[in-house]
């Protein structure tokens, strides 16, 4: 029996197997308790993926926890999984692992028309006019960026980009979505590893099957529950300041949490209260690991292109003042958002993204039964070699030479109707930082130091991100 005619069988009351007329769909094989994972490291999963792509093909299937996985890296099945005109995929089961973080009327799981709700009211703050106000909140958190990366220019000592590049994501996060500042960058960084731990500790529960990964000791448990204690005292902080405001202080604010209460207390929408606390973590997760991944991501590429730097000093000078630059000016770096697409295209801040097949549906010919997860691959088809030319180098200028791509190959910021809706904002956000960043820094890679990634939900640099800083 060959590896691809090994796989997991519904013996177990599983979802049957997904079949074609040629048969099963090929895959790693997979064994009781370790599903297919057995040799590999779940924080691995993106190159995992990746491999298993290029020996099994477009589509492929494997086991990982309680969960059957159909992988798909064919664009035109990646934009039928996404489009989902007839309805067929939802919010996979995976999901209620996270409602101890989330709770349930998180925007992230909900469905319908109350996900529908939630989207347009949260939505409304993630372009617009809030980008021109979210703009000076940036300028104002990068003061104290510069702060730090001036003592380490001054010292000589290396700066660990990943803490700072978290720090800056998480107070202008805490402005924008909160009106709040955090004050993460002036602190203890109490809060540097807590998202982290909690998403790293839900990697390993889903690589074990149910009930096991209740039952049996998880690694990082007990960080993964003090991290989600110090979270909810911040987020029940923040609510309690909120609910304290009058009517008249939140109609001055221009959080979205705010505008939430708001409308809450003027029935002008229907939400419970309860889903206000969910929206916060939605908020804080949604603007924060991403962007702090996006941000040391960035830096490592600019650390190994000083020609890079340079090119966005010089975009930068034709714009004659760009000491606060405005949504205009920002439109008009066209270079840097080239860098920050190609940075994200090699290190995507989510590395997949999945959905449940809530009816059995047809991909690639083969039919997939009701109950299965389509896991699309992110990573591995950012990384695809039939759909990039030189793959895996760091190549900006491809986002400037006209060439068109398929729609459906680049998907940072997933597809369909769930895209998500900060795009925007965090091209925005990327611009800005690098750019003002440039503009007064050049940076350097410390020698000798490997820089490793890994994964929790988020694609991120493992351990810390050295780098050396020199005022330019």
């Amino acid at each position: 029996m060959s590896m691809a005619e090994s796989i997991t069988s519904d013996a177990n009351g599983n979802a049957p197997m997904p079949t074609s007329t040629g048969g099963r769909i090929p895959g790693p094989r997979s064994v009781p308790l370790f599903g297919s994972m057995l040799g590999q490291n779940v924080r691995h999963l993106p190159e995992v993926l990746f491999d298993w792509m290029r020996k099994y093909g477009p589509i492929y299937q494997f086991r990982l926890g309680s969960f059957d996985y159909v992988v798909v890296t064919d664009r035109d099945a990646i934009k039928q999984v996404f489009r989902d005109p007839d309805g067929v995929t939802g919010r996979p089961k995976q999901l209620k692992l996270t409602t101890s973080f989330f709770g349930t009327r998180s925007v992230l799981l909900t469905e319908g028309e109350d996900w529908k709700a939630s989207r347009r009211f949260l939505g409304r703050f993630m372009g617009g006019k809030h980008l021109d106000k979210l703009n000076p909140m940036i300028i104002e958190r990068l003061e104290l960026f510069f702060r730090d990366l001036d003592r380490a220019a001054e010292s000589g000592q290396p700066a660990d980009m990943k803490a700072l590049t978290f720090r800056l994501a998480f107070d202008v996060n805490g402005l924008f979505s909160f009106g709040r500042d955090l004050n993460s960058q002036s602190g203890k960084g109490e809060y540097d590893d807590c998202l982290d731990a909690f998403w790293s500790h839900l990697m390993y529960r889903l690589a074990v099957p149910e009930p096991w990964n209740h039952l049996l000791p998880m690694p990082g448990a007990r960080r993964a529950k003090v991290a989600l204690e110090t979270l909810e005292n911040l987020m029940q902080s923040i609510l309690r300041d909120k609910e304290s405001m009058s009517d008249e202080q939140l109609r001055e604010t221009t959080d979205p949490i705010s505008a939430m209460i708001l409308a809450i207390r003027e029935g002008t929408e229907n939400f419970p209260r309860s889903e206000v606390r969910d929206q916060c973590y939605s908020l804080l997760n949604g603007g924060t690991d991403t962007n702090a991944s996006m941000f040391s991501w960035l830096f490592h590429h600019l650390s190994q292109h000083p020609e890079v730097q340079n090119r966005i000093v010089a975009e930068i000078d034709q714009l004659g003042d760009f000491t606060a630059p405005d949504s205009a000016q920002l439109k008009k770096l066209e270079f840097s958002e080239a860098v920050a697409k190609e940075s994200m295209r090699l290190c995507p801040p989510t590395s997949f993204t999945v959905r449940s097949f809530r009816a059995p549906t047809q991909i690639l010919d083969y039919d997939i039964p009701a109950g299965h997860e389509v896991l699309i691959p992110i990573h591995a088809v950012q990384h695809h070699p039939d759909f990039w030319d030189d793959a895996e180098e760091f190549q900006p200028d491809r986002w400037l030479n006209g060439t068109e791509f398929h729609p459906y190959q680049y998907l940072v910021f997933g597809g369909g109707e769930r895209k998500c809706p900060g795009s925007l904002v965090s091209y925005n956000m990327a611009k800005l930082v690098l750019s003002l960043t440039c503009r007064r820094y050049r940076f350097r890679p410390v020698p000798n130091h490997q820089v490793e990634s890994e994964t929790g939900l988020i694609y991120q640099v493992k351990g810390e991100l050295p780098m050396l800083v020199e005022r330019r």
